[in-house]
């Protein structure tokens, strides 16, 4: 991921979005919550999950490694979690949104 882009992330999940009551995806560097996002901010098609990062988003990163989360909260009150995904923050030479 590099700083001041609009990157789509993608995730595969287990389930479809009709399965989903609650969803977050936290983004976390040096132990404190940088960003998060909810599941009305993320498309779900199937079983595959996007969701996109504005300039702003990706500006709030340092340059770098970013630990990325999935929680969910299932229709049948199960709660579940992904393993932690782990990423580098690149850096861009010129701070700012375009």
């Amino acid at each position: 991921m590099i700083r001041g882009t609009t990157p789509t992330l993608e995730f595969t999940l287990p389930f479809s979005k009709e399965d989903v009551e609650a969803l977050y995806i936290t983004f976390c560097q040096c132990g404190r919550i940088v960003l998060e996002k909810t599941l009305s901010e993320c498309a779900m098609e199937g079983e595959v999950l996007k969701v996109q990062l504005t300039q702003a988003d990706t500006l709030a990163f340092s340059c770098r490694a970013v630990n990325i989360q999935i929680r969910v909260k299932m229709n049948d009150g199960a709660v579940l979690a992904s393993e932690i995904i782990t990423t580098n923050v690149d850096r861009i030479l010129k701070d700012g949104e375009i």
